[in-house]
């Protein structure tokens, strides 16, 4: 099995098995929207409903491009992406398979400050290269 290799390709992800991520998940519907920014001018993919609740959506290839794309934290609600590679022990790249520990990486995680993460790659779907 192959990964995604930019963020459409999640964007597409989402679409293409959206019977399994409803079954398997607490996300109920997303709205996709492109150029809805916030007061910097970065703007957030989607809002949705998840687990019950009105939510705004980041997607991104692997976690830690939320922080390397600018997005503020307080305006985001649920991250979807193809890789976690932000936890509470650390934060990596997921191709070279280089990781930092918590105290060497500046941007928190995202179960520290409230964020919920929908991680495509823990679910029975599949990328082809």
């Amino acid at each position: 099995m192959g990964r995604p290799h930019c963020e459409q390709d999640v964007v597409f992800l989402i679409g293409r098995c959206w019977d399994e991520i409803t079954s398997e998940t607490p996300l109920e519907s997303i709205e996709f929207h492109d150029g809805r920014s916030n007061s910097d001018g970065v703007g957030l993919d989607a809002t949705g409903i998840f687990d019950g609740k009105e939510v705004m959506i980041e997607i991104e290839q692997e976690g830690s491009d939320f922080f390397t794309h600018g997005h503020d934290q307080d305006e985001c609600d649920l991250v979807i992406c193809w890789d976690n590679n932000r936890t509470s022990e650390g934060v990596g790249n997921m191709e070279s398979r280089e990781w930092r520990t918590r105290s060497e990486d500046p941007d928190p995680a995202f179960e520290d400050i409230g964020i919920d993460v929908l991680e495509m790659s823990d679910l029975e779907v599949y990328w082809s290269d």
